[in-house]
């Protein structure tokens, strides 16, 4: 964190909000915008949740944000559409988890088990690969009037293969050629040089996974005012 956020009277409350968003995060949770679906911890949101907690800090994202980073075995649609009963499945992939987990821990057979499934210097195989597909999920909305309306606002983004390699791989390379070649486009850089991808590449890079000849990312949104706290219009 940078020292003059360090030096803040508030640092400390603030931490302790997103510590405690962390903690709750690696907990089961159901969701309102899912109509009810349920959703389980990811499995790199201990580390990914603290990266954005440092940056949230670092820019003043504001004073009630907190970042989950949620897994639906079901998918986002699947998930609304079961509502309550999208538990069943969360609940066996959790224990699924648990079990493989523990199983790699056993001495011969945690070995063999890796060395099964996932040999040494092998990866994601192509078919997996082409498979695979990341669903992102944004929702923002304002503070209630006085007949409990909200403005509301969501986005959902879809990108096509997996997510550690070729979605991984296809943002990395989209956002350098923003910065190789949409620079006279790109939003102003901040002005310690640090910030977030969405800050400091804005809309040229979602222009450019929009427009991708590779692999093109579906993006939908919807905008509405005064609107129930608890509508969804996830792919509307």
């Amino acid at each position: 964190v940078q020292p003059a956020i360090r030096k803040s009277p508030d640092v400390e409350s603030i931490r302790t909000r997103l510590a405690k968003a962390e903690w709750y995060n690696q907990l089961p949770a159901v969701h309102s915008f899912l109509i009810g679906g349920v959703s389980l911890p990811s499995l790199l949101s201990v580390v990914n949740s603290k990266i954005v907690h440092e940056t949230a800090m670092s820019r003043r994202f504001g004073p009630h944000f907190v970042y989950y980073e949620r897994y639906l075995p079901m998918g986002f649609k699947d998930s609304s559409h079961m509502k309550a009963f999208s538990a069943i499945p969360a609940l066996l992939v959790q224990v699924g988890i648990v079990l493989g987990l523990a199983a790699s821990r056993l001495p011969g057979i945690g070995k063999w088990i890796a060395n099964s499934f996932s040999p040494v210097g092998t990866g994601m195989s192509d078919a997996d690969c082409q498979n695979g597909f990341v669903e992102v999920y944004a929702e923002v909305e304002s503070p209630p009037d006085n007949a409990g309306k909200v403005d509301k606002a969501n986005c959902f983004l879809k990108f096509k293969g997996d997510a550690c390699n070729w979605v991984t791989a296809q943002c990395v390379c989209e956002a350098a050629l923003c910065l190789l070649l949409d620079r006279d486009s790109l939003p102003p850089k901040s002005v310690d040089g640090f910030g977030s991808p969405a800050e400091i590449l804005g809309g040229s890079l979602l222009k450019r996974l929009m427009r991708s000849k590779v692999r093109q990312v579906q993006c939908t949104t919807n905008a509405r005012k005064a609107t129930d706290k608890y509508e969804s219009r996830m792919f509307d």
